[in-house]
């Protein structure tokens, strides 16, 4: 028989054809001028052949003691046939498609990077005035450009520079604040007084009179740099005095120590599970197969205020351990130093730390910390400005 020759528009089919005496089959089909292609025998009652669609019915008809299967189509009607049959997927997936480049253009979130709360939420509600907010469609490079510009000619005095950057479904806002540099209002007579009851450690004056030395004890509310201009203890004018005062001062500190307390150490073991993050709620989605551990977030998806994060837990034994009473004191020492450091600034310092009291009670030390702290105790202190002219008037100290 023919070798296949597949003409175009002309669909094909493969076809199964089993019975006895195949021969007069195939004799039949060149009488009725159908022609096979491609006749193989895949035993002595089974053949397979490729003819016309448009002949399969006719060769059926001729043939009613032969069992007849299609197989398969041949070319684009095979395709055409694979898309019939699985439409309702392929719609799926291309609906899924369009779905997933227009979400990929939503914006779930957006954030302002700045240090300054108030600068974060200006430029927030401003920018949720112009458009910009959760739940929108990404803008064009011109339109985030006019809405920027809008935004820095609004508060020009405030925003010096600002950038709208989208990364993946997430608007950044970076922005820098103007800083106006005002004039220092000028003040005509003012004291730097002292704060609490010290002893004076340190003064640098940089104009007015001192009142104070080092070593000398001074209490809340004295004068230690004085504003009035004096001469021979006559009063001439006044400044507004400049300057530092340090001073010693001291504190009594309470801290409690633990003298049983398990020590942590990482192990090997290593385990991981998913977080659910919202607005309102943190949930683990598996229940975590360690009974002791810390563990790290890594960000893995964000949309629409939800988040989802793959969480390592690593495990952490837990190792008795006992504070000797040296120990416990030690720990005590530190915890006070601590507790006293975060409020002084850079320019202060804890000069002696000493034990006033001790006790146990319950496993537990507790332990009384006198402090002596290096602090700045000077404070700018405004007072009723003079008219003296020729008028001077006697200092009385």
């Amino acid at each position: 028989m023919k070798n296949i020759f597949v003409e175009k528009k002309i669909p094909y089919i493969l076809v199964e054809v089993k019975g006895n005496k195949l021969e007069r089959l195939i004799s039949r089909a060149q009488v009725a001028k159908v022609n096979l292609y491609n006749i193989n025998y895949k035993d002595a009652k089974t053949i397979e052949i490729y003819i016309k669609k448009s002949d399969y019915k006719k060769i059926c008809r001729q043939n009613v003691s032969y069992d007849f299967k299609i197989l398969s189509n041949l070319g684009i009607y095979k395709f055409r046939d694979m898309i019939k049959k699985h439409h309702i997927i392929l719609i799926c997936l291309v609906f899924g498609l369009f779905l997933l480049i227009f979400l990929s253009n939503i914006i779930v979130d957006v954030s302002v990077v700045h240090s300054n709360k108030e600068i974060r939420d200006l430029v927030r509600n401003e920018l949720e005035d112009l458009g910009i907010k959760r739940l929108i469609l990404k803008k064009s490079y011109n339109d985030l450009e006019l809405i920027k510009q809008k935004l820095i000619d609004k508060y020009p005095d405030k925003i010096e520079w600002l950038e709208i950057n989208s990364v993946g479904m997430h608007y950044k806002i970076s922005v820098e604040e103007r800083i106006i540099t005002e004039i220092e209002e000028k003040r005509d007579a003012c004291h730097i007084i002292a704060t609490k009851d010290a002893i004076i450690t340190k003064i640098v004056n940089q104009k007015g009179l001192s009142l104070v030395h080092l070593d000398e004890f001074v209490r809340q509310n004295d004068i230690l740099i004085s504003g009035d201009i004096i001469e021979a203890e006559v009063i001439k004018g006044q400044v507004c005095a400049l300057g530092r005062v340090y001073g010693e001062v001291w504190y009594e500190v309470s801290v409690s120590i633990p003298l049983v307390f398990n020590e942590e150490k990482l192990t090997e073991k290593t385990r991981y599970n998913w977080l659910l993050e919202t607005d309102k709620y943190k949930a683990k989605i598996f229940r975590s197969r360690l009974d002791n551990f810390v563990d790290e977030n890594k960000k893995t998806f964000s949309f629409f205020g939800i988040k989802l994060y793959l969480q390592e837990e690593r495990e952490v034994e837990l190792i008795p351990k006992t504070y000797s009473e040296e120990e416990a004191l030690l720990q005590a020492l530190k915890l006070a130093h601590e507790k006293v450091s975060v409020k002084l600034m850079e320019d202060e310092q804890i000069l002696v730390q000493k034990v006033l009291k001790k006790s146990i009670n319950d496993s537990k030390m507790i332990v009384d910390v006198f402090v002596v702290v290096e602090e700045n105790i000077s404070e700018l202190r405004e007072y009723e400005h003079e008219e003296l002219g020729s008028n001077d008037r006697e200092y009385n100290g």
